[in-house]
């Protein structure tokens, strides 16, 4: 039996920020590699009427973005940048296209 969790896409990454004004504040530039797990479903004669096959991809990140920090120490960061494939469990030679992403984050510095 095929439980929600195993159609669950996951990604891990590392990055390291630049920022060009001051510490928390501001432009800054943000690179990094992440792998992706993600899940494609396909038909198949078991009783789910689907078997799960997880492509584990590997990929590095470049990111633009600016980040706020208010007294009250909130922080509201926003970004955009891309993506690049250098290999994954399908395919170890990439060959695909970047891909867009980007991301808007809000929390609290300690």
């Amino acid at each position: 039996m095929t439980t929600l969790t195993e159609g669950a896409s996951s990604r891990a990454g590392v990055t390291a920020v630049v920022y060009l004004d001051r510490a928390f504040h501001g432009p800054f530039v943000e690179a990094g590699v992440q792998v992706r797990s993600t899940p494609y479903f396909t038909p198949s004669p078991a009783p789910s009427g689907f078997d799960i096959t997880r492509e584990r991809a590997f990929d590095v990140t470049a990111f633009v973005g600016w980040q706020w920090t208010f007294r009250s120490r909130l922080t509201i960061t926003g970004a955009f940048g891309g993506s690049r494939r250098l290999a994954s469990s399908f395919n170890w030679f990439g060959g695909t296209p970047p891909s867009r992403e980007s991301y808007v984050r809000a929390g609290f510095a300690f």
